[in-house]
């Protein structure tokens, strides 16, 4: 089923902004210009060569094991971080929950059980951790986003103190704001504000993007950017009757967010731009690629509907006959975009480098990441696996998660290989 005309309104490219004055680069790929104090930078072609910059063949760390020592078994891994002698501190759901291991992989020491106490987590549906992060002088941060709590180890592993964020006055006392990551001066907080739902289309929910001082109070509003993409759907239950669901239209767009020094990135998804905004919310930077956005087909739903039907078989969780009667009736009934999203992940490395990750498409084996310096000036592209779950780029690897063919976790170390940086071009 397409998106009616009305609906499909969402998902077209907005025009480019006018320019005050422009000048080219050299390489004649990359053009900026000024338009009402923020600069533009708009890029047609990479300054180096695709895979200029290339991860190692095969990781040059793992942690992880489908037997034997408990304490290296890993299972639902939310973050890793590497600290600057090497060790590495994983968080993840079983006890216990923040692990640290020296930089051979060798486990060092454990904390964190469920609760509600100083350095426990807790949840709904059992304790975990919704993210964490590395501070300065080895710390690390984790954060909770039921009790948007912030909580803070020392570089021995030690409990130091913990945070809660306040909410805006105007946002449900039950909301479960998501922590973008830190500042140097502060922390950076996105909400979903409520909004009246419209039973029929498409819309496109909001995301508030807000300024947090380091005790968990409000310093100001940074941006408010297209969120989520969603509508409201009736579903079959399998025993019998309806329901209605918020869904996601296939392919839809998604706003997403990082922050790193004292600037927040963005991307709303179905334009191939990224805002960069300083603290006081002045958007100071657009990196822009000039790319036509990849159509949704036909084709390109059914090998995506058939990657799910044989990924949920494959784990148990339904059968063949059940996949065909429920769910493909499901996707076939699903509203869908025109056209995929360009960016679906942010991440920001050691240099200033601003890592746009494109999404996972049926048949891939390994991911884009379209890399620009912090100029706004497209470098180079790095190519890694499929499900390798980026947490940290550093200045000559990249850290993260990945999944054997068992669904065996484990957190990796690649290599990065930068053979000829931004700042040679």
């Amino acid at each position: 089923m397409v998106i009616p005309k009305r609906a499909a309104r969402i998902f077209i490219a907005l025009p480019l902004l006018a320019a005050c004055d422009g000048s080219a680069d050299r390489s004649g790929a990359i053009v900026t210009r000024d338009s009402a104090g923020i600069r533009i930078v708009e890029s047609s072609a990479p300054l180096l060569p695709d895979s200029s910059w290339q991860i190692s063949s095969a990781p040059v760390l793992r942690i992880g094991t489908a037997e034997g020592d408990s304490t290296y078994a890993l299972h639902r891994v939310y973050g890793a971080v590497r600290l600057s002698d090497g060790r590495i501190v994983i968080a993840h759901q079983p006890v216990p929950m923040l692990r640290w291991f020296d930089s051979a992989g060798v486990f060092l020491l454990g904390t964190g059980r469920g609760g509600g106490g100083p350095g426990e987590f807790s949840g709904s549906e059992g304790a975990y951790i919704s993210a964490l992060w590395g501070f300065p002088g080895d710390s690390i941060g984790t954060w909770h986003h039921e009790s948007r709590r912030l909580q803070v180890y020392d570089d021995s592993g030690r409990y130091a103190r913990a945070v809660t964020f306040e909410l805006p006055r105007d946002m449900p006392s039950r909301s479960y704001p998501a922590l973008l990551g830190p500042l140097r001066t502060g922390m950076v907080l996105f909400l979903v504000p409520p909004e009246k739902r419209d039973a029929v289309g498409i819309r496109r929910d909001s995301n508030l993007y807000i300024r947090y001082r380091a005790d968990g109070t409000q310093a100001g509003l940074m941006a408010r950017r297209p969120g989520f993409t969603r509508y409201t759907s009736e579903i079959s239950s399998p025993r019998g009757g309806t329901f209605r669901a918020e869904r996601a239209p296939l392919f839809a767009p998604a706003g997403v967010g990082q922050s790193s020094g004292d600037l927040m990135y963005y991307t709303r998804g179905d334009l191939a731009q990224i805002e960069v905004f300083d603290t006081l919310g002045s958007v100071r930077l657009i990196a822009r690629r000039a790319v036509a956005a990849q159509p949704v087909t036909e084709e390109l739903v059914a090998a995506y509907k058939q990657e799910a039907a044989d990924r949920a078989v494959a784990s148990g969780q339904t059968s063949p006959a059940w996949w065909r009667s429920q769910q493909e009736r499901e996707f076939d009934q699903a509203l869908r975009a025109d056209s995929v999203s360009h960016y679906r992940r942010l991440e920001i490395d050691r240099d200033g480098n601003i890592w746009a990750r494109e999404p996972e498409l049926p048949g891939m084996t390994t991911v884009k990441w379209y890399v620009f310096d912090a100029d706004g000036r497209w470098v180079t592209t790095v190519n890694t696996p499929r499900r390798f779950q980026v947490y940290e780029i550093g200045r000559d690897y990249m850290l993260g998660s990945i999944e054997d063919e068992l669904g065996v976790e484990y957190v990796v170390l690649f290599k990065l290989d930068k053979k000829t940086g931004a700042s040679d071009s």
